[in-house]
């Protein structure tokens, strides 16, 4: 599935709150309420988030599947980026820009060259749950 760059943060926010109003969504993007709104409504449509009778949002479980690949693709870029000199809070910001656009493929490619490390350089845990 293909995500934009909000709608990423939009799922690692949700990941991280386990669930969460579009008020702290919105505090949290540092996006005004409309935008918010607009994100949710996508990943609903998508079938990632969903809102319950009292307006919580939460992730699916495909949304929390979606969260799990994508921080794969962040620990492996960022743990490639890292063992060849770049710094760790740099590495991060660059990671964040472009993991939810890697395929599958080349983040297990990475992840095999990389002889499948258990750690990301920030000590968190790399499982891969496709592949």
């Amino acid at each position: 599935m293909e995500f934009t760059r909000r709608e990423r943060d939009c799922i690692e926010d949700i990941a991280y709150a386990k669930s969460t109003t579009l008020t702290n969504l919105s505090n949290a993007l540092k996006v005004r309420a409309p935008t918010a709104y607009s994100l949710v409504q996508r990943l609903v449509k998508k079938q990632v988030i969903k809102k319950d009778e009292n307006n919580l949002i939460t992730l699916t479980k495909f949304g929390r599947k979606c969260a799990s690949d994508i921080m794969f693709k962040h620990r492996v870029f960022e743990t490639l980026l890292a063992k060849n000199g770049v710094p760790l809070d740099a590495a991060c910001k660059e990671c964040r820009k472009i993991d939810f656009m890697l395929s599958d493929t080349v983040a297990m490619e990475i992840f095999s060259k990389l002889n499948a490390p258990s750690r990301c350089p920030h000590g968190k845990p790399i499982r891969a749950s496709f592949g």
